[in-house]
């Protein structure tokens, strides 16, 4: 039933909808006290107790969203009413992906949103898709992906509505919205895993140089690319704006660097093999709920044959990240992964988590080279099958991104 009300809102004639709905209630009446109303509950000040995380402060009310009203945005009931009746049909994340309602006043920047890989999931799709052997996903099978993935990610406010540090409060900051989202509460709170790595907070490790030097996400990831700007990707190391390292250090490119390790190696190593610190990979994830594993976090680092292989990533060795994925991870949707074997789960990664001075590239021989404890080995995976971190599955997978002889 919420779904189908925001699907007629969104009908309406946007200019319809963008007066209507943005002019809702003038700055003097945008306050209702009275019992059982949603302020008398909400609202910090009126409120004789507001539930933790759900606080409405009363600037909100007056600002030009608060003047939608509530169920402006929310759905519920407008008028008085106990809690079980005013939460009718209500609309936990109006700006979700099943009926955004911040498009009936952004519709454009919404449209654009809906084509980048946060909005459409790009990544997560192609990769289900791959896996399957289905050019999209339909019936029940998107359904579910909808109340699954789609449920958490991505949605406009999950940038633009202020949270706490970490994140689990469904609003907090008293609703405050921000037309420039801090990257320490939007991006640093769904990324929590590279949040970790570069602050410094992986065990064992340090800061990531770049945050040392005060660096947020937005000096690397530029904020149009957020919005939809330029052409779709269907992956995150697709997309047009994707920075790179010489960027900003292009003398590593030059054949004339004094570097002789960056004169030998830069157009066959990655650079975060050399400059990435051990990382978090995860295991028994996403898995079918007939699984018993637990979901398993550990530090590692594993250099690899590269799976992705393009102009923009033409490198030899990489490293390479665990993704928690399985062969019954989709069985509740009824979806059977028919090509499992046939993408890895070791992936191309990135890491946050640079320094200039790593572990591995102390030397040469010992610390690198002939270290096979650096190295993705089929060894390796037999190991972590035997721990039941990995399927057996998993083996003819990343038969392709192993490494055979460790050089």
């Amino acid at each position: 039933m919420r779904v189908s009300r925001l699907v007629v809102l969104l009908a309406i004639p946007a200019w319809a909808v963008a007066l209507s709905g943005c002019t809702k209630r003038s700055p003097t009446e945008a306050l209702d006290p009275r019992e059982g109303t949603c302020e008398s509950c909400h609202v910090v000040g009126v409120a004789s107790q507001v539930e933790a995380g759900y606080a409405v402060s009363k600037d909100f009310v007056t600002s030009v969203h608060g003047r939608r009203g509530c169920t402006g945005c929310h759905a519920g009931t407008e008028e008085p009413a106990r809690e079980q009746e005013a939460h009718k049909g209500l609309v936990d994340d109006p700006s979700g992906r099943a009926g955004n309602i911040c498009a009936s006043c952004h519709r454009e920047r919404a449209e654009r949103y809906g084509r980048t890989v946060h909005g459409s999931q790009s990544g997560v799709l192609r990769a289900i898709r791959e896996r399957t052997g289905a050019t999209e996903l339909a019936g029940n099978a998107r359904d579910m992906f909808e109340q699954a993935c789609g449920s958490c990610h991505a949605s406009c406010g999950k940038c633009h509505l202020k949270r706490d540090a970490g994140g689990s409060a469904p609003i907090t900051a008293q609703h405050t919205i921000s037309g420039e989202p801090d990257p320490r509460e939007s991006c640093l709170t769904c990324h929590e895993r590279l949040s970790r790595e570069y602050q410094g907070l992986v065990q064992g490790n340090q800061p990531d140089v770049h945050f040392e030097r005060g660096m947020t996400c937005f000096d690397c990831h530029p904020r149009s690319g957020f919005h939809g700007e330029g052409q779709p990707a269907e992956s995150r190391y697709e997309v047009a704006d994707l920075p790179s390292c010489s960027g900003c250090h292009p003398q590593v490119l030059s054949e004339t660097t004094t570097n002789i390790y960056h004169r030998l190696m830069v157009k066959k190593v990655q650079c975060q093999v050399c400059h990435s610190q051990s990382y978090l990979t995860c295991y028994n994830c996403h898995v079918s709920r007939q699984r018993s594993q637990l979901a398993l976090e550990e530090v590692d680092f594993r250099i690899g044959k590269n799976p992705a292989k393009s102009d923009r990533h033409p490198w030899d060795w990489v490293v390479l990240r665990h993704v928690p994925i399985a062969p019954d991870s989709y069985t509740d949707w009824g979806v059977s992964q028919t090509r499992f074997s046939e993408f890895p789960t070791w992936r191309y990664a990135s890491p946050h988590n640079i320094r200039k001075k790593t572990t591995q590239n102390s030397g040469c021989y010992g610390p690198c080279h002939l270290n096979a404890a650096v190295f993705l080995t089929r060894d390796y995976l037999q190991q972590k099958v035997s721990q039941g971190a990995m399927v057996p599955a998993e083996i003819e997978a990343n038969a392709n991104v192993v490494v055979e002889k460790v050089p």
